[in-house]
């Protein structure tokens, strides 16, 4: 796509996987469709690092892509929605005819790309283009890179509090972690976009609140508990005594003076 992006936290001794895993939150690109070279066209090993393959500070390392991932992945990038859904992202029917193992071939491929196609959308907050894909494509909202990173953790990592609405509503999972131990909560926070961390919060806390059982289930209530503001006889007697009488079941006592006789 031509763009360039700053990646700050950089060290002699970082392998190529971690820059890798590195780019992956700043340019949005799945670890596994990249191809990092520097200076010449030779990809740099992920278990080489920087000092090795002679990487100087303020260079600039090109991330290729793997050909049949090009057109896809500058479809995305663009936000052409027509030209997304002709790579090869959406299942055919013709493919029934298929021989058995093809055909699963084929649709293990095609939720690939789907997936792959969601996550850079997401990365991108093209909300438009997310519906589109899961709706239509079935891309899998909770799908995983190999540094098991979601779409929603894309979202987060760019700040895109709608686009993080959006992959909630459809069900993305918000306690999903990386394989770092990060949540989307925590890569918003890390990357300082408060607002999206506000929306994952909330989201957050409304889930577990609504998964929550009250601790007095199943116990008797105090007597405050117990009032209803609807029930007019608490306003009668001077100590309040017709309230108390309806609100307590039978007890030891059989009046409604705190000075009664006992009951027999």
């Amino acid at each position: 796509t031509g763009e360039r992006f700053l990646l700050k936290k950089v060290y002699a001794e970082m392998k190529i996987r971690e820059l890798k895993s590195y780019a992956e939150l700043v340019a949005g690109i799945p670890s596994n469709l990249q191809r990092l070279q520097y200076l010449d066209e030779g990809d740099m090993l992920d278990d080489s690092d920087l000092r090795h393959n002679d990487v100087v500070a303020n260079a600039t390392v090109n991330l290729k892509l793997w050909r049949s991932w090009d057109s896809l992945v500058a479809a995305v990038c663009k936000g052409d929605i027509e030209k997304t859904f002709q790579q090869d992202i959406v299942i055919s029917k013709e493919w029934e005819k298929l021989d058995p193992v093809l055909y699963k071939n084929k649709m293990s491929a095609c939720s690939d790309r789907a997936g792959v196609a969601l996550f850079i959308a997401a990365h991108r907050g093209q909300e438009g283009l997310i519906r589109k894909l899961i709706d239509d494509a079935k891309a899998n909202v909770n799908m995983k890179t190999p540094f098991g990173r979601s779409p929603l953790h894309a979202a987060a990592s760019q700040g895109h509090s709608s686009t993080i609405d959006t992959m909630l509503e459809k069900g993305a999972d918000i306690d999903e972690e990386d394989t770092q131990g990060k949540t989307p909560l925590m890569v918003a926070s890390q990357c300082g976009f408060k607002d999206s961390e506000r929306h994952l919060f909330l989201f957050q806390w409304q889930t577990r609140a609504a998964k929550m059982k009250s601790k007095t289930e199943n116990k008797s209530l105090m007597m405050h508990q117990q009032f209803d503001s609807q029930f007019p006889t608490w306003i009668r007697g001077g100590y309040a005594q017709m309230y108390f009488c309806q609100t307590l079941p039978p007890g030891e006592f059989a009046g409604t003076g705190f000075s009664a006789p006992r009951r027999k």
